[in-house]
Formats: structure tokens, C-alpha cells, sequence
């Protein structure tokens, strides 16, 4: 079984690896390829017609056809409804080859489709031959030389006599000044066609998931890649025009991706973004460049949270209110910016700066917490120059370590959430490896899993009684000029100058001097901090004086401890210890629940997998090749050992991968956690009952 792995970077940041473009292939001369958003098309020729934004191998858009039961309905392209035939120009007498990639949705087996081009007159220039949709994106083409009269054409992709209603998808359109039409797909810019650089890579390796058993939140994303960088393209100051196909591109932020086709199946195995080039230098060295790419935990770092108080919320409700904070950068191509070259389109579709959530796939939390945010600040002063907040990243982890849940970014880069029950409802075994292994981690009561002392800081929440406590006041007056607007934080304090959280805020004691016309507003409520408007509509400067943030104080300043330990455990192994601090748990049972759960699960010294490695030929395949492919984060295995004496059953948490020796040794190894049974039980839904006739035993009595 032969693998294909292939890596793309989107060099122009377009929304859209052209992953089987080639150098010298004839560029794609449709105008505004990939958004067609300077384009006709005819609405009226099936009974519905819609553009919808959906990520393929051939743009971020396509057009979703449901035809009706018209003999010769279907999808024209260059025409508008008024019959206006003038948005894709093309020269008389010369030749030219035009594709679509199509797919069927339903209704499709069996009916024929053609693909025919016209030109502004109404003069068939080519038909195909009738062509039947698969489940699967598949190219349909046709090559045509325009008369002597020809200024520009369109196309129709419609049945061929045949009444069936039929649902399909259309994109990836190419139109090249060629009677040859490539097999692969480009967007209109050299660039594209360097888009794949497998043939350059000589060494890969990427990682993803966790390092260590129980872990809340996962290790950053990585890749890295050493490239062949004879001919320069990889050197961002090498710009000798024409002969640099990558001049200007070759920059952080663009879209990196690792995948396989192994003849069965496609699959995405790393997703992430360039963070940085470092080509070799000296003319007579190696000529290589290593290439640095990370996850979606990038954009994360630099963020702080000033989202608003979150009340008797689940936990998958505040991680995926955090992740709305988090701002993927789009497509360029999805994107207007104003003064930028090339950016600063708007048009009919009234594309404007453009701005991503990031993809996530969220279990329903366990635990519901009474209060979260309210506390989520460093104890900063109000004098320092920053508002002293939570980073987002530290947020997620606060709230992903009070659910004693899991999160990570997998292989496509969308954030997983698992609740504290997912690991332990997944029973299936999805491959026994038996001393077939070419590498193992072992360790015995290894640091990190061996505990016998557990100490879980959970904070009670005071709220005040009165709803009018001073959460904030304004120090010394402002001025504000004629006509400006300023935003200003307020970070709520108690009279001892220490951070606290706020509940129904609102303004009070707002005066300007002399009576001035200004207002003042709550722009944005956040749970510890507000962000305030003050805006000054008149020809001449005003002054704020005095300005009230009220409602009721949330303070955490009671803080409690919830122990759970092992004594014999310690008089046997010696005292090992854990020590939890969640801000956003205010309940000790639930706190001592968390200890608990911690204790049963680390308390006895066993031996342990911490990871595993598999080889096998990058190309070729065999031994455990399909497995290192398929396997993934979340997966159940069994290990059996026999050096050791060691079986048992592990989850995968990790992953690492490596392509070396020009693709053809793949190296895999999986960082492991445990699977036993008996050390697991569900916390709010099972009781834990000693068993003292078996040391360290418990009983699973679900409720």
C-alpha cells in the first residue's frame, strides 16, 4: 500500500492550497477566482441557486444547485439575469480551455450533465459530452477557440435532457488561455503553483496533544520542516523579480498543512499557520531553510479576558464563550483592508474586515459553576499602566481544570473540549499492539501520576447585600476636545485597593464641568472590569469630573482547602504531593470531589507506558503504517509487553510524527495515558466505597 503525504502553505494566504497545481502550468485567467464576486450568474435557471462559504481544495466558496425538474436546468456562469454577457472578457481567435469541479449531493446517479461555452452573441463555442456527478469533487473540461468576433463568454453546466432533480455543488472554475487545461487547480498567480512543497522537504516533524497523563489543556501545535532552498525561494530577501516565483509571499501567518492519501483514505494529519523562515546562509553551504509553523494556540497568547460575569454557566458554555474571543485570521481574499493594494475591495457583497472564530467540537460539561470570571485577574494594582487581567489561554485552563476535563487543537486545528466523562465511557480498543512495537517509554511510579497527597484551593464568592457598592470611581477629571470619543477602563476594586468581580453594574454621579453637553456609557461589561465611552458631541473641550461605577461586589478572599490523602500510600512510598488552585470553583464538596477523584487515580504506584514509537516506510507502508495514520488523539489501545511483563490499555493523548531520509522513514510516537477501569469513577454520578478486604480497592456504585 503506498502512501502519498503531501505539505502545502498557502502562500498568498488566498483560503485555498492549490495542492496539485505544478510549475508551468497555465494560470487561471477567470477574473476574481476563488469569491466571483465580480462575476454573473443566472438565477433563474434551476429552482435554487446559492453561494455558500464552504472550505474546499478549490476556494472558501461554491454554488449549491438544487436544479428541479427543468429538462436543461442547472448553472450558468458570465451571464446575468438580463441576459448581459460582459464579465469574463476573452480575445478573439485564440485558444482557451475552461473546468469546473463538480459534486453530486443527491438525486444524481445516472443523469447526464454537460458543460457548454457561449459567447457574448449566443454562439455555441464547445459542448462536452455527457458527464455524471459522483459523491466526490470531480473536473469536467472542455477546450474551444473563440472567433473573430469574441469579447467575452459564459457557461452553462446544466442536465442534457433529462427531468430528474438533482442537488449539486460547483467550483474551482479555471479558465486558462490554452488548449490544455491542467489537472490541477490555481487561483491566477505563479505563486499558487509552488503552493506544494513536498518535492523540497527533507525532513518533517510536527506534534500534537499532550505530553503528560491528565493534563488539562494541551501542548502547543509544532511543526517544523528542513527544505531545499537551492534555487532561493525560501530566502524572503531574495527578490530577483521574475525569478523568484515566491518574491514577497514567503511570510509568517501563512496556512501550513500536512496530509496523507493512502489510496483509501485522505487524511489531514497537522493544520496550522508559518511563524517563522530561517534559510541557511553562505553560498557554500547547505542550501536549506527551516520552516516553523504552530497552531491555533498562537493567537491565543497575547489576548486577555474581560468577558462578562458568567452565572450558574456549564463549562463547555464559559470555554466556548472564551473561545469567541479568540480571532482566527481569515482568507486574505475574505478580507477588506482599507489602503492595503490589492485588500481594499468592497463591492456588491459588502465584504469588509474579516474576522474568524476559531472551529470547535465541545462535549456538554459536567459541572455547572455558580460564578466564573468575576476572579479571573492577577491581584494587579489599579495604578498599573495595564488592567490586570486573565490571559484568555489561562481562563480556558481554569474553567477546563474545574470540569477535570480536557482540552487540545487536533489534527485539523479546531479546539476539542472533552468533559471529565468522555475518557471514561470510551471502551473501544482500536488496535492491541503485541511486542510490534520499535520503541517504549515504561516508568514505575513515575513522577506526575504517583500521588498520595492531594490539595484542591477552591474560593466561596461574598456577594454584597446592597446593590450600590462603589465598584470603580473616576480619580481626576478628564478633558475631552470637540467631537472626541475615548474609551476607558475601569477596573473594579474594594476599599482596600484589591481586585474584585461586579454584578449589575451601572453608572452613577456622572458631571461635567460648567454643565457641559458629554455622555458617558458602559460600552462592554466584563465580570471584573468595564469598558466606558465617553463621548463629547459639542465645538468645544469639556471635562468629566465625576463618574460611578455601582452594583454589587463579588469578592473570593475566603479561600478554602479540600484534602484528600493516602496515609498508608506515604508511610510505604513516601509523601508525594498535588496541588490544585481553581478560581473558578466556589464549592468545597466539589473541591473535596476533585481531590478525591485525583487521589484514587494517582495513589498507587504502578507501571506505566508514557509513550510508544512506531516506524515504518514514509511511502511503501507496512508494519504498523495504517495505524500511524489513523490513530489519533482520544483513541483506546492495548500495549502487551513481554520484556516487562506489562498489559494493559492505554488512550492516546499525543502525537508525534516525523518524516525523514526524503519522506521514506515515518516515525511515530504516541504519548500514552492510562485506561484502567478501576482506577476511574464519575464525579456527581458515583459513589467510591472502600473494599477493605483488597488494599487500594474501590467499588463503582453508579447513581
Amino acid at each position: 500500500m503506498a502512501t502519498q503525504f503531501n505539505i502545502g502553505v498557502d502562500w498568498r494566504r488566498k483560503g485555498v492550497i492549490c495542492w496539485e497545481a505544478q510549475p508551468g502550468d497555465a494560470l487561471n485567467i477567470l477574473p476574481q477566482p476563488i469569491r466571483y464576486t465580480t462575476l454573473d450568474w443566472r438565477t433563474n435557471t434551476a429552482d435554487s441557486i446559492a453561494r455558500q462559504s464552504v472550505d474546499t481544495d478549490y476556494g472558501f466558496n461554491l454554488f449549491a444547485v438544487t436544479t428541479g425538474v427543468g429538462t436543461n436546468n442547472g448553472f450558468i456562469m458570465g451571464e446575468s439575469d438580463a441576459s448581459a454577457v460582459d464579465t469574463i472578457p476573452i480575445s478573439a481567435s485564440t485558444s482557451y480551455s475552461l473546468s469546473v469541479r463538480v459534486k453530486g449531493v443527491s438525486g444524481y446517479t445516472s443523469i447526464p450533465f454537460i458543460l457548454r461555452v457561449k459567447d457574448q452573441a449566443g454562439i455555441t463555442l464547445v459542448t462536452s459530452s455527457d458527464t455524471n456527478l459522483t459523491a466526490d469533487w470531480s473536473q469536467v473540461s472542455v477546450t474551444f477557440t473563440t472567433d473573430a468576433s469574441a469579447s467575452h463568454i459564459y457557461f452553462e453546466f446544466i442536465k442534457n435532457s433529462h427531468a430528474a432533480d438533482v442537488e449539486f455543488q460547483l467550483t474551482g472554475v479555471m479558465l486558462v488561455e490554452s488548449s490544455n487545461m491542467p489537472a490541477g487547480y490555481n487561483a491566477g498567480t505563479t505563486a499558487d503553483l509552488y503552493d506544494n512543497v513536498t518535492d523540497v522537504v527533507r525532513h518533517l516533524d510536527w506534534s500534537l496533544g499532550f505530553r503528560q497523563p491528565y493534563q488539562d489543556v494541551g501542548h502547543r501545535m509544532v511543526l517544523e520542516m528542513q527544505v531545499d532552498n537551492t534555487d532561493k525561494r525560501f530566502s524572503p530577501d531574495y527578490a530577483p523579480g521574475s525569478n523568484n516565483p515566491l518574491e514577497g509571499y514567503v511570510l509568517p501567518l501563512r496556512p501550513v498543512q500536512v496530509r496523507s492519501d493512502d489510496g483509501t483514505s485522505e487524511r489531514v494529519h497537522w493544520s496550522g499557520w508559518l511563524e517563522s523562515i530561517t534559510p541557511s546562509v553562505g553560498k557554500l553551504g547547505d542550501r536549506q531553510a527551516q520552516l516553523r509553523a504552530s497552531g491555533p494556540e498562537h493567537f491565543f497568547s497575547n489576548v486577555d479576558t474581560t468577558i462578562e460575569i458568567q452565572q450558574n454557566k456549564r463549562t463547555d458554555e464559559i470555554v466556548s464563550r472564551l473561545l469567541d474571543e479568540i480571532t482566527i485570521p481569515p482568507a486574505l481574499f475574505a478580507t477588506t483592508l482599507p489602503d492595503v493594494t490589492g485588500y481594499c475591495e468592497i463591492d456588491s457583497n459588502a465584504w469588509v474586515t474579516g474576522s474568524t472564530v476559531i472551529d470547535s467540537t465541545i462535549d456538554t460539561g459536567k459541572s455547572t459553576l455558580a460564578y466564573a470570571a468575576d476572579n479571573w485577574v492577577r491581584r494587579g494594582s489599579k495604578n498599573e499602566d495595564k488592567p490586570d487581567t486573565f490571559n484568555v489561554f489561562a481562563a480556558i485552563k481554569d474553567t477546563v481544570a474545574a470540569e477535570r476535563g480536557r482540552l487540545f487543537f487536533d489534527r485539523i486545528g479546531q479546539a476539542v473540549f472533552w468533559n471529565r466523562h468522555n475518557t471514561i465511557t470510551n471502551r473501544t480498543i482500536t488496535v492491541t499492539l503485541d511486542d510490534d512495537m520499535h520503541g517504549l517509554q515504561y516508568n514505575y511510579a513515575g513522577q506526575g501520576e504517583f500521588v498520595n497527597d492531594v490539595t484542591v484551593t477552591v474560593y466561596p464568592r461574598t456577594i454584597s447585600e446592597s446593590t450600590d457598592e462603589t465598584l470603580w470611581q473616576l480619580e481626576k477629571p478628564i478633558t475631552l476636545q470637540p467631537e472626541e470619543e475615548r474609551q476607558l477602563g475601569a477596573s473594579y476594586h474594594d476599599d482596600s485597593d484589591n481586585r474584585i468581580g461586579g454584578l449589575d453594574v451601572y453608572l452613577d454621579s456622572i458631571e461635567f464641568a460648567d454643565n457641559a453637553n458629554g455622555t458617558v456609557i458602559i460600552e462592554e461589561e466584563g465580570a471584573n472590569r468595564a469598558i466606558l465611552l465617553l463621548k463629547n458631541s459639542s465645538n468645544q473641550d469639556i471635562t468629566l469630573n465625576t463618574c460611578i461605577v455601582r452594583g454589587q461586589k463579588i469578592t473570593d478572599f475566603g479561600k478554602l482547602d479540600a484534602v484528600a490523602e493516602d496515609s498508608p500510600s506515604r508511610y510505604l512510598y513516601g509523601h508525594r504531593e498535588m496541588t490544585l488552585n481553581l478560581r473558578a470553583v466556589d464549592n468545597q464538596d466539589f473541591g473535596q470531589g476533585i481531590a478525591d477523584f485525583e487521589l484514587l487515580r494517582r495513589k498507587t504506584p504502578s507501571g506505566k507506558m508514557q509513550s510508544i514509537t512506531l516506524r515504518s516506510h514514509g511511502i511503501n507502508g507496512g508494519g504498523q503504517h495504517t495505524h500511524q495514520l489513523s490513530r489519533t488523539i482520544g483513541d483506546r489501545i492495548k500495549i502487551i509487553e513481554s520484556q516487562s511483563g506489562h498489559e494493559a490499555e492505554y488512550f492516546i493523548i499525543g502525537e508525534n510524527h516525523k518524516l525523514v531520509d526524503s519522506m521514506t522513514r515515518f516515525e511515530t510516537t504516541w504519548h500514552l495515558e492510562s485506561a484502567t477501569e478501576q482506577n476511574w469513577f464519575m464525579i456527581d454520578e458515583d459513589d467510591i466505597v472502600a473494599d477493605a478486604s483488597v488494599e487500594g480497592a474501590a467499588v463503582i456504585i453508579p447513581i
